[in-house]
């Protein structure tokens, strides 16, 4: 099964830096054969802070090449090694493991975020409205 899988293999991504919560993580499969296979990609991230889908179904056509696009839910900053291998129908490794690096420098989370630009838009509102409804002194 390993020499008729030789033709099946894994184009991981280069380094992927996150900056929020959520990321996308794109890999591509190449298929040299001169027929469509369908092949289980299976993905482990090494670190509970960045988690990803761990197997999913890929049909690849002939003498081509199909990008999956995993997503990765990331929880604090960190820096680890996503790996990635391919498995027939019987969920079987038949090529050989890729990895990729991922860093995340994540800030602060969405949720967050979105409160502290809310509360910076109306604290620049209120000097707004401060600034235009004062009382100027008579020297001014």
């Amino acid at each position: 099964a390993n020499t008729l899988m030789n033709g099946i293999h894994i184009i991981p991504p280069h380094d992927i830096t996150a900056v929020s919560e959520t990321a996308s993580m794109p890999i591509t499969i190449s298929n040299t054969y001169s027929y469509p296979v369908q092949v289980y990609l299976s993905a482990n991230t090494h670190a509970m802070e960045i988690v990803t889908r761990r197997k999913t179904l890929v049909k690849i056509p002939a003498n081509s090449e199909t990008q999956v696009t995993l997503p990765l839910r990331i929880t604090t900053s960190i820096h680890t090694k996503a790996t990635f291998v391919l498995e027939d129908n019987q969920h079987r490794v038949f090529a050989k493991e890729q990895s990729t690096l991922i860093t995340s420098t994540l800030q602060i989370s969405d949720k967050s975020g979105t409160i502290i630009i809310v509360f910076a838009f109306i604290l620049g509102l209120l000097g707004l409205w401060r600034q235009f409804h004062r009382k100027k002194d008579p020297d001014e």
